[in-house]
């Protein structure tokens, strides 16, 4: 068994080495489970599929079986409600986790809150007209992103969703690179509508809906 890197836990899982001609070819996970798993083995039948066991759970209470044989691994791989039920309700539970430490990330929008503060600290009435303005709410965003990728690392390694559910290599891969783009565009997106829907808005609480929209989904997706 092994530690699988940027896991959003630290449980072991078992994974199956692959040799050709005495060499190292690679690695393939056999399974995602939310607890401990130990004591692989495997076995060839006649045909030379590849049948692996193994013990999940401190106590080794529950037994897990995967296979390379065709017909059993269809049945294997076959999503049935209980798989859903469980990840909706697993992924809903770290979600509201996530979300709970919002408090926390307040610190990432401070710096750049206290920019814009300063900005507009003599001036009566600064409005993104110009620009100025969107120059500073723009330098300040960058600042709210160095922080977050600074405390998030992991940010563009780990797909969201995939603790959750098996997804493919491809969509997994759109996942690990997109989703860090698609919280910003949300939360931007969220404060330029409440600046067209108030005609006007002030750099400030420009930057603090964009950045407060990002930071909640960020927690609810990395958290």
């Amino acid at each position: 068994s092994a530690t699988q890197q940027f896991r959003l836990d630290s449980k072991e899982q078992i994974a199956v080495a692959y040799f050709s001609d005495g060499q190292y070819a690679g690695y393939q996970w056999a399974g995602k489970t939310i607890n401990l798993s130990l004591n692989g083995r495997i076995a060839r039948d006649q045909q030379g599929n590849l049948h692996l066991f193994w013990a999940d759970g401190a106590s080794g209470s529950k037994l897990f079986y995967s296979t390379i044989e065709p017909a059993r691994r269809q049945v294997i791989d076959a999503v049935n409600q209980n798989d859903v039920t469980n990840g909706v309700l697993n992924g809903a539970m770290d979600v509201l986790i996530g979300i709970m430490f919002f408090p926390v990330a307040l610190a990432w929008l401070l710096p750049g809150a206290l920019i814009l503060i300063i900005y507009q600290w003599n001036r009566d009435y600064a409005i993104l007209d110009r620009w100025q303005p969107i120059a500073f709410v723009v330098f300040a965003f960058l600042v709210y992103l160095g922080i977050k990728i600074l405390v998030l690392p992991a940010m563009f390694s780990y797909a969201p969703l995939t603790a959750w559910f098996d997804i493919g290599d491809g969509l997994t891969t759109v996942l690990q690179y997109g989703t860090p783009f698609v919280t910003v565009l949300v939360g931007l997106a969220v404060a330029e509508r409440r600046r067209r829907r108030d005609n006007t808005i002030a750099p400030l609480h420009y930057f603090l809906v964009a950045a407060s929209v990002d930071a909640v989904f960020t927690l609810a997706l990395y958290g």
